[in-house]
């Protein structure tokens, strides 16, 4: 485990990460980094699942779609406005793929960082000398 303000691999840390995005910035008293770290995860888990609707088993998310039935692809009414038009929503692979990459990406990094292990801390003020 890293002491307070040393330079030392925090394991702990890393495991936290592992199980919880950003519980090991906790840990490690990092919370600016642990907000980054949640909100990036969470926006790519919201990208995925945006562009998974509906899943209901793994071979949903294989692309079906030929060429010729690009045209053809439904789309999803996501608000219908008070004169009828609809704002709608066309989901997409890539977009999916982009997301996990993102969640992939954060996740490491608050892994990497939680091993990095350096724990801030408050320095001590040091008295100014007095001059006499």
């Amino acid at each position: 485990m890293a002491e307070v303000g040393t330079g030392k691999h925090s394991y702990f840390a890393l495991l936290l990460s592992l199980l919880i995005p950003g519980l090991g910035q906790i840990y490690l008293r990092k919370p600016g980094k642990m907000l980054l770290i949640l909100i990036g995860v969470v926006t790519g888990l919201l990208i995925v699942y945006a562009n998974s609707i509906p899943v209901m088993t793994w071979t949903d998310m294989k692309p079906q779609i030929k060429a010729s039935d690009q045209n053809n692809v439904e789309e999803r009414t996501v608000w219908t406005l008070k004169d009828g038009r609809q704002l709608r929503f066309r989901p997409r692979r890539t977009f999916q793929l982009s997301g996990w990459a993102q969640v992939l990406f954060f996740w490491m990094y608050g892994v990497v960082d939680g091993w990095a292990g350096r724990r801030g801390y408050r320095r001590p003020k040091t008295p100014e000398p007095v001059e006499t």
